[in-house]
């Protein structure tokens, strides 16, 4: 999940903090998300509170485009 996420080009910068829920395992965790002004971004494993949480098909969804937040 990392990677695809760090594959995206982001319009616009900021962090945020993702709480991920998987049922099967893959994906769970809480994510750091690192947006550039460049459009390139990062994402990191960390501990800390997460602004939104949500299941890993909702990222889907989000990841490929069907929905925007």
């Amino acid at each position: 999940m990392t990677r695809a996420l760090d594959a995206r080009i982001y319009d616009a910068h900021g962090r945020l903090v993702l709480d991920i829920t998987d049922p099967l395992g893959y994906a769970q965790g809480r994510f750091a998300l690192e947006a550039e002004r460049d459009g390139n971004g990062s994402v990191t494993p960390v501990s800390e509170p997460a602004d939104p949480a949500m299941d890993v098909s909702a990222l889907g969804t989000l990841y490929l485009g069907d929905q925007t937040v």
